[in-house]
């Protein structure tokens, strides 16, 4: 069982991934992949004040313990799409696929007043929530030619951190310890970058320029670790922060789609 993999305080660190019939697990130091709930090609979020995973098929959001137990589902409209979790206040950000809006509902499906400055029609592709920091963080607004936004929760503001270089920002991951965003932005149809970025706006970028495209790649982060997956290889690769280098690389299932890192205890 999943959960006997966690023992006393020490959190061990998984990546789950989803394809066309399942999600799966794998130690983010590699090793066999166990699958673990059935679901047709799932977008992922995790819980990390509650040990939870989210993922949404459909009409339907679930959401499970990391062993699939007590799992529980909520109806969400049919223009649901990416989303991400903030178990502090028990509440998901999703975009709207229709309006091209940001909405959000709490854990039993309840929608709460829509937030004014994110109904604009605005172009996001992905989206992450600092739930400590109450930050929401977006790419990209192409409409108005910014890269990376922010915006804060409490104050009701909106932030661009990033607008160079030019291209279409679209998967994000946030590491809320060392508050860095870390993004890819593709230059051309086939051809994206890497970055992060700090919550201040400074931005590097990591390596040289990488082949793939919008819907072959997918990023995620860790304590100490980033990871850039790759499904047409099924390969991910794992970053250290420190040194932005890759350390190792992780074999996935083949047909993965998505990645998401969890920790546990």
């Amino acid at each position: 069982m999943f959960c006997c993999l966690f023992s006393g305080n020490n959190k061990h660190e998984y990546i789950f991934y989803s394809n066309a019939t399942h999600i799966s697990y794998v130690p983010v130091d590699g090793g066999e992949s166990t699958a673990v709930l059935s679901a047709q090609s799932a977008n992922l979020g995790y819980d990390e004040q509650n040990y939870r995973l989210w993922y949404h098929v459909g009409v339907t959001l679930h959401s499970a313990k990391l062993d699939a137990s007590d799992l529980q589902t909520v109806l969400v409209p049919s223009n649901f799409e990416k989303f991400t979790v903030d178990g502090v206040n028990q509440s998901i950000y999703y975009m709207d696929k229709e309006g091209n809006t940001v909405k959000s509902i709490d854990y039993d499906g309840n929608h709460f007043p829509e937030i004014a400055a994110l109904q604009s029609d605005e172009d996001f592709k992905d989206l992450q929530i600092d739930p400590y920091n109450r930050s929401l963080f977006f790419t990209t607004d192409q409409m108005n030619s910014r890269n990376l936004i922010r915006y804060n929760l409490a104050e009701g503001t909106i932030h661009s951190i990033n607008d160079n270089p030019s291209g279409i920002g679209t998967h994000l991951a946030v590491d809320t310890v060392n508050k860095t965003v870390y993004w890819i932005l593709f230059t051309i149809e086939t051809n994206y970058n890497i970055y992060k970025t700090t919550y201040d706006g400074q931005t590097s970028q990591i390596e040289s320029d990488q082949t793939g495209s919008v819907n072959t790649v997918d990023i995620a982060e860790g304590d100490g670790f980033f990871y850039i997956f790759d499904s047409t290889t099924s390969k991910v690769s794992k970053y250290d922060k420190t040194t932005d280098m890759v350390v190792s690389t992780i074999s996935l299932s083949p047909g993965a789609e998505r990645i998401i890192v969890v920790a546990g205890k």
